[in-house]
C-alpha cells in the first residue's frame, strides 16, 4: 500500500481501524501471493505510542486474533475438501458398478463417451446385457477389459460413501456459515475460501448427479420410439439410495456450536447480532 506508514502516523486510526489495515494485507497476500504492506508500514501499524490505553490494546490484538483463528479454521476447510474430493472418486466409481440394466447394445458407445472413467462404466454394463455380441465383444478387446461379477453388498456401499460426503460437506458448510458471520463483524470477506470449497464440491455434486440421470435413463424407451427420456430409478427405491441432493443436507450444527466459541471469546457472545 503506498504511503501506508504516512497514512498510519497523520490519521487518527482506532484499534478496529489499525487491524483492519493488518489483516486487509494479509488477505490479499493469501489470494495473489503479493507482499501488501513493507517493513515501514508493519513498523507503522505496531507503532507503540499509537496504543494509548489497555482497551486500545485489546481491540486491536482480538481483531488480529480473529484472523489468525479464520487462517486456522480456512485449512480445516481445506482438510474437509480433501476428504470430499476423495469420496467423490470412490462414489463415482460405486455408482458405475451399481448401476446395472440401465443401457442397451446400440447406446454404448454413446454412453462410455459421456462419462470420465471409461473402463468402469463398460465393467458395469457388461454385466447387466446379460449377453454378448459383435459390439461387446469389440469394446472388450479394445478396452481389455472382462465380465465381473457386481458385488451385492454395493448398495449399502454406496449408501455409506454418501453418508460420508453428506457428512464432511455439512461440515464445511457450517465452517462458512462462522467465517461469513465474521465477515460480518470485520466487514471485510474472509469467507473467500470457504466460498470456493463450496463451489468446487457443488459442481462435482451436480457432475455426479447429472451421471447418475443419464445412466437411470430408459434407454429400452427410447428404443420403441419414446423420446420421453425420463430419469427413472430402476436400481434404488428413492433418491436418497444414489443421489447426492446437497440442497437437502444442512449445516453441521454441533461443528458450528464447537467452533463459534473461538470468535466470540473475542467479540463477545453471539457477535454477528451486534
Amino acid at each position: 500500500m503506498k504511503n501506508l506508514g504516512t497514512i498510519i502516523k497523520k490519521g487518527d486510526l482506532s484499534a478496529k481501524e489499525r487491524a483492519l489495515i493488518y489483516i486487509s494485507s494479509q488477505i490479499e497476500k493469501d489470494k495473489t501471493g503479493n507482499e501488501v504492506l513493507t517493513a515501514r508500514d508493519i513498523e507503522a501499524i505496531k507503532d507503540p505510542k499509537a496504543f494509548t490505553s489497555n482497551e486500545y490494546i485489546n481491540t486491536y490484538n482480538n481483531y488480529v486474533k480473529s484472523w489468525t483463528s479464520v487462517f486456522m479454521l480456512n485449512i480445516e476447510l481445506q482438510h474437509s475438501y480433501a476428504m470430499l474430493v476423495l469420496l467423490y472418486n470412490h462414489l463415482r466409481d460405486l455408482c458405475l458398478f451399481t448401476a446395472k440394466d440401465i443401457a442397451d447394445t446400440y447406446l454404448i458407445d454413446s454412453c462410455i463417451s459421456q462419462l470420465d472413467h471409461k473402463e468402469y462404466y463398460t465393467m458395469a454394463i457388461l454385466k447387466g446385457l446379460g449377453k454378448e455380441n459383435k459390439t461387446l465383444n469389440e469394446l472388450k478387446m479394445k478396452n481389455g477389459i472382462k465380465d465381473v461379477e457386481l458385488v451385492g453388498s454395493a448398495s449399502e456401499s454406496l449408501s455409506k460413501a454418501l453418508s460420508e460426503f453428506r457428512l464432511v460437506y455439512s461440515a464445511i458448510l457450517a465452517n462458512r456459515e462462522i467465517l461469513y458471520k465474521v465477515s460480518q463483524k470485520l466487514g471485510i470477506d474472509v469467507a473467500y475460501k470457504a466460498n470456493q470449497f463450496y463451489e468446487f464440491v457443488r459442481k462435482k455434486a451436480d457432475r455426479y448427479d447429472s451421471a447418475i440421470d443419464f445412466m437411470l435413463i430408459d434407454f429400452s424407451r427410447a428404443k420403441a420410439g419414446d423420446l420421453d427420456n425420463s430419469p427413472k430409478d430402476k436400481v434404488f427405491k428413492n433418491r436418497e439410495g444414489i443421489y447426492l441432493d446437497l440442497d437437502r443436507v444442512s449445516m453441521d450444527e454441533e461443528l458450528f456450536n464447537l467452533n463459534i466459541p473461538i470468535f466470540e471469546d473475542l467479540f463477545g457472545k453471539r457477535f454477528w447480532e451486534s
